[in-house]
């Protein structure tokens, strides 16, 4: 099981700068390994527990950039679910 780890960062639907909602956030980072044709390869998975915002606010369904320091984290909320997809996960 990874560590999750709690953080906080800015959570902006996708493709604008705004509204911004400051938010906690419970992650963790798993590394999957797999052998495919003889190589050996590894890949980091990035899991979204929670995100919480900050003010109270209520997240509607949707897709949206979590910025937090250097790490952007795309990431898609679906209607009448707690879960978060990532779709994606970048680190500067």
């Amino acid at each position: 099981m990874a560590h999750i780890n709690e953080s906080t960062g800015k959570l902006v639907p996708t493709g604008k700068t705004y509204p911004q909602t400051g938010v906690r956030v419970a992650i963790s980072h798993e590394v999957l390994e797999n052998s495919v044709g003889g190589q050996h390869l590894k890949q980091n998975k990035t899991i979204i527990h929670s995100v919480t915002p900050q003010n109270g606010e209520v997240l509607q369904s949707g897709d949206f950039d979590l910025v937090m320091g250097d790490q952007l984290i795309r990431l898609k909320k679906l209607a009448n679910s707690p879960e978060w997809v990532v779709l994606s996960s970048y680190t500067s």
